[in-house]
């Protein structure tokens, strides 16, 4: 289950879905549920997935693909799977746990696993939302952001996108003079 966290003014975590949209909304993040087929629990639960079982568990989507292919341009799907045990985590992390935007919107399904992807709102106040399995979140363009795994944890989350080429980050201690 998501839960909005870290935000001045907020006495207790946000953790309804509709809590969750109301108050992401306002800063242009897009924050839904899918339904993961059965059918794709058995490829999501594996520690490491092959080319081909990313493809097959891709395709358990397709339905939800094609919507966003229609309504929002989205036109490449791929997976990314990261876990405790993957040589070279933390350094694949480090191009994510540092604050940062890209020109394309930053596109997650969260298939299995969690992290945390933090963000500047609009009004420049900083939060942090916890995404599960099951969960489907926009960041949008040019919103500084940045995503951490918890500690222990693993995930195996669809990246969806309009153009690969916007997805190239741009770091705010780069952008400094």
């Amino acid at each position: 289950m998501a839960i909005v966290t870290k935000l001045q003014g907020l006495s207790s975590p946000l953790e309804a879905d509709s809590e969750i949209q109301s108050f992401l909304a306002p800063h242009g993040i897009t924050f839904e549920r899918w339904e993961i087929p059965k059918t794709a629990h058995r490829l999501a639960s594996k520690e490491s997935l092959t080319d081909e079982e990313k493809e097959a568990l891709i395709e358990n989507f397709r339905p939800q693909l094609r919507r966003l292919s229609e309504q929002e341009g989205y036109t490449t799907t791929d997976m990314v799977c990261l876990s405790p045990t993957l040589p070279g985590l933390s350094d694949a992390l480090s191009n994510f746990d540092r604050e940062h935007y890209h020109t394309d919107d930053e596109v997650r399904f969260i298939v299995d696993g969690a992290g945390v992807f933090g963000f500047e709102g609009e009004d420049g106040r900083k939060f942090l939302i916890e995404v599960n399995a099951g969960e489907y979140i926009v960041i949008p363009a040019n919103r500084w952001h940045w995503f951490y795994m918890k500690e222990g944890t693993g995930i195996k989350a669809l990246r969806i996108f309009k153009d690969k080429e916007g997805w190239t980050p741009f770091y705010k201690a780069l952008l400094k003079p």
